[in-house]
């Protein structure tokens, strides 16, 4: 049986995460720079190699934040995360 190997996205030092933008973006907890073959648009700072997603990720990682946080509450006092629906509107 030949070898089975699982591909995941670099992270650390390995990641070459040179973007200072990158750095202080408040959800590259989520996204981390994404791949670097997707980083070639220049960020406002005007260094290279922001991730073309980036506005894309912000908005989403934004706009969902303060859901994601009540289903991280319910599940932390042991409540079922649908209950989201009935607070969330």
């Amino acid at each position: 049986m030949p070898p089975f190997h699982v591909m995941t996205k670099p992270i650390g030092p390995i990641c070459n995460l040179d973007c200072t933008y990158c750095h202080r973006c408040e959800v590259r907890f989520a996204c981390n720079g994404e791949c670097p073959k997707h980083r070639f648009i220049t960020p406002p700072d005007g260094e290279d190699g922001l991730n073309y997603l980036c506005p894309a990720y912000k908005k989403f990682f934004t706009h969902i934040d303060a859901p994601m946080r009540m289903v991280a509450d319910l599940l932390r006092a042991g409540r079922a995360r649908a209950q989201i629906m009935g607070i969330h509107r």
